[in-house]
């Protein structure tokens, strides 16, 4: 196979294009699948283009056109340009599926599709190209899903030049759709096509609470408008031209296989943001940020991958908060691809892919998908291309840098939200926070409480800092508890220290609450001499439900720890809940 390209900026271009393409045909008999990216121009412009097409080339052939933000030809994005890919197939052949209403007609297209796939051993993989109506692409995805894992699935949802003006469309030819879908089946015995998707964007930031969604639109965040977030942490206001910064800072939104990449596509009065991909209620968020180092690193473990395929043609769909991102440096992701195997892509307004384990069919943003196109046994094996992360100049550099103050600023500031600044153990809300995520599964739990007698007496003695040397020693010890990797120790607030004990019963907390009380009393603190501790312990069963009862428990324990005050200190006692 081989893959032709031309950019048309007038009708001679076309002329000469179609001349081309016919030659190829002549000579190798081939089936050809022609792509128009189209860049310039309407609707009807790119339709005239792909009529002219059909009209002159033979019926081996496959049309479809998508409208695009920017095109990507031999390694490099293009002026402002329809332009024309045509992959060129010598044993291999597709069949074209159109829907011109996928909004109103989701599911059947879908079914369609998948049908058609179902009907055929030699489908290898279906390429979707699909004006965004919102959420009702997933009818799409849902049918496709029930294909074989192993048919890959990929394509992009369009973005314009001018978002703001220019219509989103796909072309067929005579008909041009602005609400239409189009699915290309790839069949062939001998055709091989490798897919998969790379990102670099990285969360950053505390987590937020999708709490009010529907579809594609975020209402709240947090119990709060979801631009609010956008305002406070990036310092944006009303007038500030939003767009552009939310692609540069999408949100990550947490789903059950992964995390999937979101960007904004505009503002409401109301404070709710719209996005290009769905989201749902009770989804976990975060700002991801592009990091250069991070991008160029994946890029170039996929472009190794790709390598070793060894394609005979490139497609790139690549997401325009990505070009965004790069600005004039957006050939560095590009360009590597090419070094493998002519390559032809665009910049859209959503990217597909499918997991090839699991079968599910991604929808994502700000990715960069790549399918690889072979015919036959590998010919040509070259070594991968690497991009050099120390060549990176300019205003990327600053971000590179920048982001890596952050990254590291921002592990460092979280571990401080998690850590009593004394002794260095999780502080009292981390405490309550890892509780309720073990106690979330039915599990045999025990509780202890530790509180360090007549602590302000050594306060009021011996000063403060014999206090916090105490505190600290009382700390390490109880950190040496023989307790199990899943264990937990955390400073309560004051004197008080908390042990969290997982799929240890009673009987056996109580044993380690004595050794914990025994190893402290033989401490040494100097001046200060010795100190003793007091323990309660509880036991919580499997069959306690902790959402409803924490209180309760939480309260038992304590009252533990005071019968062991009573009882005059240095003494442990169990409770039953």
């Amino acid at each position: 196979m081989r893959q032709l390209a031309f950019e048309l900026y007038d009708d001679s271009c076309l002329t000469g294009a179609i001349q081309a393409i016919k030659e190829d045909q002549t000579e190798h008999n081939s089936f050809i699948v022609c792509h128009l990216f189209c860049g310039s121009g309407s609707g009807d412009d790119c339709l005239k283009v792909a009529d002219a097409l059909a009209k002159e080339l033979p019926e081996r052939s496959v049309i479809a056109g998508i409208t695009s933000n920017a095109e990507f030809l031999n390694g490099r994005m293009t002026d402002q340009v329809l332009l024309l890919s045509v992959l060129s197939f010598d044993d291999s052949e597709a069949e074209l599926v159109y829907g011109p209403d996928i909004e109103h007609n989701a599911k059947d297209f879908g079914r369609n599709i998948a049908n058609r796939v179902m009907s055929s051993d030699a489908v290898k993989a279906v390429e979707l190209l699909l004006c965004n109506p919102g959420v009702q692409i997933l009818d799409i995805f849902k049918e496709l899903e029930t294909c074989d894992h192993r048919i890959q699935v990929f394509g992009c949802m369009p973005y314009a030049h001018d978002p703001f003006n220019d219509p989103l469309f796909v072309v067929v030819p005579g008909n041009v759709s602005y609400a239409g879908g189009i699915a290309i089946i790839y069949k062939g015995s001998d055709l091989y096509i490798n897919v998969d998707y790379t990102s670099g964007w990285k969360a950053i930031g505390r987590n937020f609470k999708i709490t009010k969604a529907e579809k594609c639109k975020i209402y709240e965040i947090d119990n709060r408008p979801g631009l609010d977030i956008y305002k406070k942490y990036l310092g944006m206001s009303e007038e500030d031209e939003f767009h552009n910064v939310s692609f540069e800072f999408p949100l990550i939104v947490n789903r059950e296989g992964g995390d999937m990449l979101r960007h904004i596509s505009g503002v409401n009065k109301d404070g709710s943001i719209d996005l290009d991909g769905y989201v749902e209620k009770g989804m976990i968020a975060k700002i991801a940020y592009g990091d250069p180092e991070t991008i160029i690193d994946e890029i170039n473990k996929r472009c190794a991958v790709v390598a070793s395929f060894a394609p005979e043609a490139v497609l790139l769909y690549s997401c325009v908060a990505r070009r965004l991102f790069w600005g004039a440096l957006v050939n560095n992701e590009i360009t590597p691809f090419n070094d493998i195997a002519p390559t032809c892509g665009l910049c859209t307004g959503g990217e597909i892919s499918r997991d090839s384990f699991t079968g599910e069919i991604m929808w994502h943003n700000v990715t960069i998908v790549s399918a690889a196109f072979r015919e036959g046994e590998k010919k040509r094996v070259v070594e991968p291309p690497k991009i050099d992360v120390n060549g990176i100049t300019g205003q990327t550099l600053v971000v590179k840098r920048l982001m890596t103050l952050i990254r590291e600023t921002s592990i460092e500031l979280e571990e401080l939200a998690i850590r009593d600044g004394l002794t260095g153990l999780y502080n009292r809300r981390e405490i309550n926070r890892i509780m309720d995520e073990v106690m979330s599964e039915p599990r045999l739990t025990s509780l202890i409480m530790v509180d360090i007698d007549h602590f302000k007496n050594v306060n009021d003695t011996f000063g403060h800092n014999a206090g916090d040397i105490v505190l600290r020693g009382v700390a390490r010890e109880l950190q040496k508890a023989p307790t199990g990797s899943d264990s937990l120790v955390g400073r309560w607030g004051g004197e008080e220290f908390f042990v969290v004990l997982p799929g240890v019963g009673g009987d056996a907390a109580v044993d380690i609450a004595e050794s914990l009380r025994r190893n402290v009393a033989g401490l040494d603190f100097g001046e200060t001499g010795s100190v003793t501790i007091s323990l309660g312990v509880v036991e919580v069963s499997e069959n306690i439900d902790w959402s409803k009862n924490a209180a309760r428990i939480i309260k038992k324990v304590d009252e533990a720890l005071y019968a062991a005050k009573a009882m005059g200190r240095n003494c442990v006692v169990r409770k039953e809940i």
